[in-house]
């Protein structure tokens, strides 16, 4: 079974400020979330029909976050051929099913469960692999491992692909090449040293960084001791095998980005400074393109500033948190904005916005 200290329960509150307060720098688009390959048994409707709640049940792991569902809102998804946009026989005995995002999406939130956005931060992997014997190696993307051993090696790759692609995280694992051989060395893979191992996956365009350090001793299912570093935060720590290193990686990350349907009512996002058509299209484009982001309206219009009503996945301090990491708009120092509405002879100062959020853009 596996281990999961008190630390890394402990440390949910510490990801959150880190991702909301920090920004995710680096993010990655994950293609395929509402689309499984699953094992389909025989040419039977009774064998097709467990094939469609098999891969349902792996793309609401993927789209959740959530490894397990509670059973009331679990039940809500027991007919999975309601959801299904379509799908396709493969030749290896599989079965590629594509559900409806946008039904499926819905129905979560009329079940209250939270949804993971497309944009997921990527992980890159330094696992470092002790043989014994002096015989030490750290797992690249290519190639082999001790004594150049390339099909121990790729099982390993094929383990931690696995476990990403079955959660939706876009993983990465370093080439090891001149330029990470100089950065990085077994000892600082072992160490779980997280600054350096942050410094050498820069350049990878990754923030979050899993180390694993797995020793040879026979065992049948070695263990690996797993540790996870974001930047600006300390770092969480696991023993399991393998495969757990993904999926605890996407348990803690998926419980603190994942986000639930848009709240009844609306928040205020005024931008001064929107002067020419472009700078109204670029904000609206923007302000569309964030993910917890479901609707935007314009409220009122003036010279220089508009003001917006969105419908978000989140409330109004997450909101702010995601719009202020984009580098498009910044939040106005002048405080609450003063907008009049279309039409009003009004000017700037004259109209108050409660309990907005006010920006300025670039």
């Amino acid at each position: 079974m596996m281990k999961i200290s008190l630390k890394q329960l402990t440390l949910f509150a510490v990801f959150a400020v880190t991702f909301w307060c920090g920004g995710l720098a680096q993010a990655a688009h994950v293609d395929g979330l509402y689309t499984a390959n699953v094992e389909l048994a025989d040419s039977s409707s009774s064998a097709r029909a467990r094939a469609f709640s098999a891969a349902l049940a792996e793309v609401l792991v993927k789209v959740t976050g959530q490894e397990n569902l509670p059973a009331e809102q679990a039940a809500r998804f027991s007919n999975a051929g309601a959801f299904i946009q379509q799908y396709r026989m493969l030749e290896n005995g599989q079965i590629s099913v594509t559900f409806d995002q946008l039904v499926l999406r819905r129905e979560l939130d009329a079940a209250e469960l939270p949804v993971w956005s497309a944009e997921r931060p990527a992980i890159v992997v330094w696992l470092a692999v002790d043989e014994g014997g002096g015989r030490r190696s750290v797992l690249g993307a290519a190639g082999g491992l001790f004594g150049n051993n390339v099909a121990i090696a790729d099982s390993y790759r094929q383990a931690l692909y696995e476990s990403a692609d079955k959660r939706g995280l876009p993983l990465i694992l370093p080439l090891m090449d001149g330029e990470d051989l100089v950065q990085v060395s077994f000892a600082d893979v072992w160490g779980g040293f997280g600054d350096i191992m942050l410094a050498a996956s820069a350049r990878y365009s990754a923030n979050v960084v899993l180390i694993g350090r797995l020793r040879l001793s026979g065992a049948k299912v070695p263990k690996v001791r797993w540790s996870m570093f974001v930047a600006g935060s300390e770092g969480a720590e696991w023993v399991g095998e393998l495969g757990d290193g993904p999926r605890v990686a996407a348990d803690m990350l998926g419980q603190q980005l994942a986000t639930f349907a848009a709240a009844a009512d609306a928040i205020t996002v005024t931008v001064r400074g929107i002067n020419t058509l472009d700078d109204y299209a670029r904000v609206l484009d923007y302000l569309r393109g964030l993910s917890i982001v479901e609707r935007v309206h314009v409220s009122r219009v003036v010279a220089g500033a508009v003001e917006f009503s969105i419908a978000a996945r989140s409330d109004s301090e997450r909101l702010n948190r995601d719009i202020s990491q984009g580098g498009v708009l910044y939040e106005w120092a002048g405080g609450s904005a003063e907008v009049a509405p279309a039409g009003s002879a009004a000017t700037l100062d004259s109209y108050r916005v409660a309990d907005g959020l006010v920006y300025t853009i670039e």
